[in-house]
């Protein structure tokens, strides 16, 4: 017997060592039931069902109502608010429609016009339930089979987003805050007259014509100690359905403002000397009081790859909203393309297996007939 305090053993020389033996094999059992050796013969979980209902994984595209902690765990980045509460996600649903990559629009963003900012008085006291829009108008990937380096180029890099952007550098999303004169209650159909308002006084463009408004995802809030809250709605319209080529044209969103301004004026004056008759032309500053705009809001694009590496540790709440939908843009993509890709794999696994039977059969036939043969060449003889 082997005694602890004995010297270790030694293999003697020549000997080989013993065989390892394999490592127990893990099954989780919320996967494939409570019999360990079940999960030997069980059939493999398509992508979609793995993926949307795996216990404990983070990448859940079913999900549909997530909370603050399922957010922070998923795009650990960006700097979730404290108040923050709930993001439903109405894309993760199996009814949502799907989005086309490859409509593409040229906004003319150099050539833009202005709107004015309407003014707008202040109704009192803060209500304790604030709703607000935002309307994400999506720009596809051209669709050119010819160009081959623009192929080459990640998606991401591709698809684009009209939003806003301020003097002093940060982005927003088209949008503001619902009014009682858009709807008696912030319902549905509220909330659309409340994006159509926004996106005409903000931006210049009238989506009127558009007739689906696909809503996207909604963020809820808990605002000063849970006396307020704030509901916000993420728009997508389907503007590819109504609009081709030119003709979705944003302006610049600008404030008149009453300055003193210096100018150049002309001014003709008597002549000195030998040409006191002849009238001559003289410029002279003259200081006055007039209406100059001050662009508050300008349009621009960015892209899907831009908006996903974005750091929101210091950006405001719209930013970051606008980064979260990116985040989700980017998790409907990869959810969509894995089916898609799945659905190739199981069509080509189907093909495969229909050409095995097929060649069993015919190897069975063939067999058969061989048999039969030889059986009456037997009968013959015989």
């Amino acid at each position: 017997m082997y005694h602890p305090r004995a010297a270790p053993y030694r293999r003697p020389y020549g000997q080989p060592y013993p065989p390892r033996a394999p490592p127990p094999r893990s099954v989780p059992q919320a996967v494939y039931g409570a019999r360990p050796e079940a999960a030997l013969t069980a059939p493999r979980h398509p992508f979609f069902e793995a993926i949307g209902n795996l216990p404990g994984n983070k990448r859940n595209f079913t999900q549909v109502d997530r909370h603050f902690v399922d957010i922070c765990s998923r795009f650990r980045k960006h700097a979730v608010p404290q108040d923050f509460i709930l993001a439903t996600c109405h894309f993760a649903t199996s009814t949502f429609p799907q989005i086309p990559l490859d409509v593409n629009f040229d906004f003319h963003l150099k050539e833009a016009g202005t709107t004015v900012a309407v003014e707008k008085t202040a109704d009192g006291e803060v209500p304790k339930a604030r709703h607000f829009v935002r309307v994400m108008i999506l720009n596809g990937a051209k669709k050119d089979e010819d160009d081959k380096a623009s192929a080459k180029v990640h998606l991401s890099r591709r698809l684009q987003f009209l939003l806003q952007k301020s003097p002093a550098g940060s982005v927003s999303a088209i949008g503001g805050e619902w009014t009682p004169a858009d709807g008696k209650v912030p319902n549905d159909e509220a909330m659309r007259k409340t994006a159509l308002r926004c996106a005409r006084e903000n931006a210049g463009l009238d989506l009127s014509q558009v007739k689906h408004w696909h809503k996207f995802m909604e963020f809820s809030y808990r605002r000063e100690g849970g006396e307020q809250t704030s509901h916000t709605v993420v728009w997508l319209p389907a503007v590819w359905e109504h609009f081709t080529g030119d003709q979705l044209r944003p302006t610049t969103l600008v404030r008149e403002e009453t300055k003193e301004v210096t100018e150049e004026v002309e001014e003709e004056v008597d002549g000195e000397g030998e040409d006191k008759d002849k009238k001559k032309t003289v410029k002279k500053k003259v200081t006055i009081t007039k209406k100059v705009p001050v662009p508050v809001l300008q349009p621009t694009e960015m892209p899907l790859a831009s908006l996903l590496d974005m750091d929101t540790r210091t950006a405001t709440e719209e930013l970051m909203e606008v980064c979260l939908f990116a985040d989700s843009f980017d998790e409907m993509l990869q959810r969509n393309f894995g089916r898609e890709i799945l659905k190739i794999l199981q069509a080509k696994k189907a093909e495969a297996q229909a050409e095995a039977q097929a060649e069993k059969k015919r190897k069975r036939e063939a067999e058969e007939a061989e048999a039969a043969k030889k059986q009456k060449t037997a009968e013959e003889e015989e």
